[in-house]
């Protein structure tokens, strides 16, 4: 889904990246590696603070710190919507588009 999320705003002003929570002894072995097996397009970051009570409510204070999760930021705009839980790719590009067609 994200894959085709990175092709379809490719020439767009959207930036999309996945953030690994993953343990500090996972990155970036088995992170590179589940990359490469999902032949992942947007870029990979990992998120390595590890106290759940400290960074969770800085995200999104609905957050209950279940994954996966998704965040849509514009910043500067101050839009955020969140999502707890797996979500189709509609989902997501509904909400992009309707904040692209915001600046058309």
């Amino acid at each position: 889904m994200f894959n085709k999320l990175q092709q379809r705003y490719a020439n767009k002003p959207v930036k999309i990246f996945l953030v690994s929570v993953d343990f500090k002894n996972d990155f970036p072995g088995k992170v590179e590696k589940f990359i490469k097996k999902k032949k992942l397009l947007p870029e990979v970051v990992w998120f390595s603070e590890t106290n759940a009570n400290e960074f969770i409510p800085k995200i999104e204070d609905s957050w209950q710190g279940s994954i996966p999760a998704t965040l849509v930021l514009q910043p500067g705009q101050y839009f955020r919507q969140f999502w707890e839980g797996m979500i189709e790719e509609e989902q997501v590009q509904n909400v992009v588009d309707k904040q692209l067609s915001f600046f058309n």
